[in-house]
């Protein structure tokens, strides 16, 4: 599976009432952020600068269409689970549902939800996930 088109992406995440929703319908772009702290042990006697591996931390941010019609619309789902406060169990299927393809799941909070109207536009939404727990684990669709 050398490449595949971006469309095909999945995005699920559990609500703040524990329903799964598969929310890639309202969604038109995603970026997982992984990062790691790598702190500096440089000293007086080194040359460059020296580091030691360090913490990780992970993003998840994307926007799309803006849905109020029902309660598996983006608006309701991101809207429960800013209100709940509590983390969230997200699985990125980048490349799609296909067989062999990568899943990042990580547990998150949710720490931003925008909704923006243009004069000339189609309502929207744009959204922000920190890693809450743990790390991210990479799995396969089967």
């Amino acid at each position: 599976m050398p490449f595949v088109h971006g469309k095909n992406a999945v995005i699920i995440l559990w609500d703040n009432g524990g329903t799964c929703r598969n929310i890639s319908g309202d969604k038109n772009s995603a970026t997982l952020s992984w990062s790691r702290n790598n702190p500096v042990t440089t000293t007086f006697g080194h040359d460059n600068v020296t580091r030691i591996p360090g913490i990780y931390d992970a993003t998840f941010a994307g926007a799309g269409i803006w849905n109020s019609d029902n309660a598996s619309g983006i608006d309701a789902v991101m809207s429960g689970i800013m209100t709940g406060s509590q983390f969230t169990l997200i699985n990125f299927l980048p490349g799609g549902s296909l067989t062999g393809c990568p899943v990042y799941s990580a547990c998150m909070v949710l720490n931003k939800y925008d909704m923006v109207a243009g004069v000339n536009a189609a309502v929207g939404c744009n959204w922000s996930f920190e890693l809450g727990s743990g790390s991210i684990t990479v799995s396969c669709a089967v």
